[in-house]
């Protein structure tokens, strides 16, 4: 009925300290850029422009740190069929 060819499970590993980091440095990205140009703002805004320019920071820091090889938080270290 069901192929095991099509099922397949895996052990993936989650680094704490390079998703630690890679969060770091969007934090800070987020905050230098705002402090740069984000002046006389509401509070709102100000959240609303950390959230943006901290998950494109992320997002770009996670895909440059995959594309040198680098250590990336989510690992897939093993894939096997389940029968």
């Amino acid at each position: 009925m069901f192929e095991a060819q099509f099922h397949y499970a895996g052990w993936f590993s989650l680094d704490v300290r390079v998703l630690a980091t890679m969060a770091l440095f969007a934090a800070a990205l987020a905050v230098l850029s705002l402090a740069l140009w984000g002046k006389q703002r509401r509070w709102d805004e100000h959240l609303v422009g950390f959230l943006a320019i901290f998950v494109v920071g992320f997002c770009a820091v996670w895909f440059v740190t995959d594309a040198a090889g680098a250590p990336t938080p989510i690992r897939v270290e093993t894939l096997f069929p389940v029968p």
